[in-house]
């Protein structure tokens, strides 16, 4: 549910040096007025005195804003098309060639490594979160590294905002093939099956409508007051939580659903790929009646009767207010609390018995140097 936009490469440059060129220009014309206007009429003189004014006193504070939100001011917004959200991506979220927010990987897996995937949408890209090692799969990556484990542990971050169930069965086949990954981490969300959603409006987000006077897509403040102070939410986003919920009740859909989990398993099954399934929580925010837990309960039944590993993170959240786990009262994606908490309910739950287990049982790790090789996999020697 997010842009994946980047702002231009001058971010609007023109745009911000307009401010300044207007505020230089009525400092100037005021000044001038004040030097020429000595032998008006004095109550004339003060009335349009403190109209320049009071607009200097404006422009200052609309240039100063400007300044704030363009350079400074870093956050993001929960569907992503707002100016700061741009912003935030081009800023903050450095990508791979392959549109991932990781390090470039190489095709060629090193050796002595176990290669973990972790695939999903903006939850696991860490949308919002500043700093990529606060998201859960570089903590995960962290943990392993201190683990005092042999083997090298690679932990990919597969997540691109905006996908859902069947761009991430395309990914985790990319991974597979193309670099060779022991293992894959379905990083699940209750809005992944979006596109099955049976309803007659996509969500959008609140954004302005193109301007006569001034262009409001151009300038970071008057963006933010837009969204801050006039936004409403579109029609389809009032009720969008329930009608995703509604989702999974509906035959069809879930038919559909369950359909591209079993290829998901499929595939990792028949390169000899561990998979396992991680279901991250959407803090509320008091949007929808849905109950997250029958959506969650049904979700992990379904792969515990395919004998998948699953890990439920909701209840790591439980009793936690919503405004503690998200990155801004405009966002819901999980922040670096939540982050952590995924960690290291993940860990436990997935790495850190096995670690501690008998020597032959380490996750999956001892296996990764008896799996097949790509070649081996295709029927090569």
């Amino acid at each position: 549910m997010v842009s994946m936009s980047p702002i231009p490469p001058n971010g609007f440059l023109m745009h911000y040096l307009w401010w300044w060129i207007i505020t230089v220009s009525v400092g100037l014309h005021t000044w001038c007025f004040f030097c020429l206007s000595r032998d008006w009429n004095r109550k004339r003189r003060l009335i349009a005195g403190n109209a320049l004014i009071t607009l200097n006193l404006l422009l200052i504070a609309g240039t100063v804003g400007e300044t704030w939100f363009r350079y400074f001011h870093l956050e993001t917004h929960e569907i992503g098309l707002t100016l700061g959200s741009r912003r935030w991506l081009a800023v903050c979220a450095n990508r791979n060639p392959m549109g991932y927010r990781d390090e470039i990987w190489p095709v060629t897996k090193p050796t002595a490594t176990r290669r973990i995937a972790f695939v999903g949408d903006s939850f696991t890209f860490g949308w919002g979160i500043n700093d990529p090692r606060d998201r859960f799969t570089d903590l995960i990556e962290r943990r392993f590294a201190e683990s005092g484990e042999p083997m090298r542990v690679e932990v990919m971050n597969v997540g691109k905002p905006g996908t859902e169930t069947g761009e991430h069965i395309d990914a985790i086949r990319k991974m597979i093939e193309g670099f060779d990954v022991d293992e894959a981490v379905l990083c699940y969300c209750f809005n992944d099956i979006d596109d099955l959603t049976r309803s007659g409006e996509t969500p959008r987000a609140p954004y302005p409508p193109p301007g006569t006077f001034t262009n409001l897509e151009s300038s970071f403040l008057l963006d933010y007051l837009y969204v801050q102070l006039v936004a409403r939410p579109s029609p389809g986003m009032v009720d969008y939580f329930d009608r995703l919920a509604r989702t999974y009740w509906d035959p069809q859909s879930w038919s559909i659903q369950c359909y591209r989990f079993d290829l998901m398993i499929r595939l990792c099954r028949e390169k000899d790929v561990d998979f396992r399934v991680a279901l991250l929580p959407m803090p509320r925010n008091g949007k929808g009646d849905y109950d997250p837990y029958a959506v969650h309960a049904r979700v992990a039944g379904f792969f515990e009767s395919r004998s998948v590993p699953v890990v439920d993170l909701l209840p790591t959240v439980k009793g936690i207010p919503s405004a503690e786990l998200v990155v801004n009262s405009r966002d819901y994606h999980p922040n670096e609390r939540a982050n952590s908490l995924f960690a290291d309910h993940i860990w436990e739950a997935f790495y850190a018995r096995k670690q501690a287990g008998s020597p032959g049982d380490n996750g999956g790790m001892n296996r990764s140097s008896e799996r097949k090789t790509p070649q081996q996999r295709n029927g090569k020697s």
